[in-house]
């Protein structure tokens, strides 16, 4: 997995990220509020508690400042939700969650991550095109405002596990 370390520059923020308890919930709110498109404490509550769905958040010492939620498949894991506060954007929060996830491919034979972005949301398509992510089919009427792109991210063969677990 050499490949997909991120390395920080100077002006990066570097982040833990742990998983996503209920405690979280104020600060990660306290930025979806700020985005038109963000996510409600009863929706993360709704997704969080299904099967194989996992919650992650990045914080440094002023505290939470970025949040990932994901599902786990067979063959694959699809991120269904990543935001980072305003005021650390552009300082690789977002990707280093994204590194977190690419660093779960492999096991149990998950072979890529899928991603779903508006059509119009051009600095989250630049954000997942500079992650590795290449979009491969549009979502017509995916969102009710709006078409959405699948973005996926593929393991290269090299680095596919032989045999993997279950």
């Amino acid at each position: 997995m050499g490949d997909y370390v991120i390395t920080l520059a100077d002006k990066d923020l570097k982040v833990h990220t742990r998983w996503m308890i209920r405690r979280d919930f104020p600060e990660v709110l306290d930025f979806e509020d700020r985005d038109p498109h963000g996510w409600s404490e009863a929706l993360f509550l709704a997704t969080l508690r299904q099967r194989d769905t996992i919650g992650l958040v990045a914080e440094d010492p002023r505290g939470v400042v970025g949040v990932v939620v994901y599902t786990l498949h067979k063959h694959h894991l699809g991120l269904l939700r990543l935001a980072v506060h305003p005021s650390v954007r552009r300082r690789r929060v977002g990707a280093q969650l994204v590194a977190r996830l690419v660093a779960k491919l492999g096991i149990h034979k998950r072979q890529y991550i899928d991603a779903v972005v508006r059509e119009s949301d051009m600095g989250a398509l630049k954000f997942f095109r500079a992650c590795g992510f290449r979009a491969v089919e549009l979502w017509r009427e995916h969102f009710e405002d709006d078409d959405g792109y699948l973005m996926r991210f593929e393991l290269p063969e090299s680095h596919r596990e032989l045999g993997g677990e279950g």
